[in-house]
């Protein structure tokens, strides 16, 4: 199985956020909270549409990743 299909089956990351690059997923050390912003005074996300967001979980999470982190760099945002 493709390890991007296999997102999170048997378990992401290692306690210290350590990823398996052997199976596609990245280290979060360092990074998370870029993933965490919002523009200064966006409301945060509802109930509703964390659901709605869990419901349609990427199919290629590799290109998904890459396309977040395109985002931030555009953003100014240093994301190594």
């Amino acid at each position: 199985m493709h390890a991007e299909s296999r997102h999170c089956q048997d378990s992401c990351r290692l306690d210290d956020g350590s990823g398996m690059p052997q199976r596609g997923i990245p280290s979060t050390k360092g990074v998370l909270g870029h993933f965490l912003r919002l523009p200064p005074g966006a409301p945060p996300y509802s109930e509703a549409e964390v659901r709605e967001l869990r419901s349609h979980r990427p199919s290629d999470v590799a290109r998904e990743r890459a396309g977040v982190v395109e985002a931030l760099r555009r953003m100014g945002q240093v994301v190594e």
